[in-house]
């Protein structure tokens, strides 16, 4: 069955192939905004690209409309994350929707780590406490923001050039091409997190969710969530206490938010510990002003850069 199920995926990415060949541009839907960016950058002018998540929507409580799926079902390429981040596409990737669209799952890609693999700072209120805090985003073993390592995030862009040439040939160079400008881009992001944050390495950051597991241990730190669950939602007053005492048992100064995030969770906690709060930004979704400013994964991740720079050297 196994060798069936690979002989018709492969007869299907053929066909897809001819297909792609005769029409101007590859119709690219992606799932969320990494992945549009991503997509953009590397297919140019020869691929038209549908982002599913709306501007400003949770990643984790979306669900497609019927406009979403009929575009899926008419893409060349559909590409999602996976390991867990979109659950909506659970039951998308089994139907017929897909049957003839090519599916990447670009989170495959990534070096994967489980999540006791990362570095989190576990005391008192770490994850043999957290009760039944863990809701729906917890995504299982696997933590699945992968592209906050901006190397994971090249990982998963070489992997769309080579899809992007798979299924479109013609246009090779031109993909290549686009790949080489975006991969320097990501090393020397890296670099410059490297270098910014190499002289806190093993310091922690307390984080209003924890979706900096990746980003934490590809450049030494230690992340502490304050609050777990989505990010529309509040802890629970146990959880809310433990994370109180915990930043005035550790002198935490600062706290990292997601310009999203719980405000009225933040504000307790600010004022109960005098922390300030500074801005991280997961990148699951850009606001239409972001888009309009020019913003991009790029540009997003050194104004996080510049956070963490601004709150590992506070007082110091």
């Amino acid at each position: 069955m196994k060798k069936i199920l690979i002989i018709i995926s492969t007869m299907l990415m053929l066909a897809g192939c001819s297909a792609a060949q005769q029409r101007a541009s590859l119709n690219v839907v992606t799932s969320f905004y990494p992945l549009a960016d991503f997509a953009t950058r590397v297919g140019g002018e020869h691929v038209n690209v549908y982002n599913i998540l709306p501007s400003g929507a949770d990643a984790h409580s979306f669900e497609p409309t019927p406009k979403d799926m009929q575009k899926i079902s008419e893409a060349d390429v559909f590409i999602v994350h996976g390991l867990g981040f979109e659950a909506w596409t659970d039951s998308v990737l089994k139907s017929s929707i897909v049957k003839n669209t090519h599916v990447l799952t670009s989170g495959m890609y990534s070096e994967v780590i489980e999540r006791e693999e990362i570095h989190n700072d576990e005391g008192e209120t770490g994850h043999e406490s957290h009760d039944h805090d863990h809701d729906d985003h917890d995504h299982g073993p696997m933590d699945p923001h992968t592209w906050l390592d901006p190397l994971n995030a090249l990982r998963q862009v070489e992997a769309i050039k080579d899809t992007f040439i798979a299924l479109d040939p013609v246009h090779a160079s031109d993909y290549t091409d686009n790949f080489e400008i975006l991969k320097k881009e990501l090393e020397d992001l890296d670099n410059a997190y490297r270098t910014a944050l190499g002289p806190y390495e093993g310091n922690t950051i307390v984080v209003e969710h924890e979706a900096f597991g990746y980003l934490a241990n590809a450049y030494g730190l230690e992340q502490r969530g304050v609050i777990n669950g989505l990010l529309s939602e509040e802890p629970t007053p146990r959880r809310l206490q433990q994370s109180i005492d915990y930043i005035k048992e550790n002198n935490i100064s600062v706290l990292y938010a997601t310009p999203s995030g719980s405000s009225k969770t933040l504000d307790v906690i600010q004022k109960e510990t005098g922390s300030h709060i500074l801005e991280l930004y997961t990148l699951e979704s850009l606001t239409r002003a972001q888009i309009a400013e020019g913003e991009n994964y790029t540009t997003i991740m050194y104004k996080n850069l510049d956070s963490l720079k601004d709150g590992l050297s506070y007082g110091k």
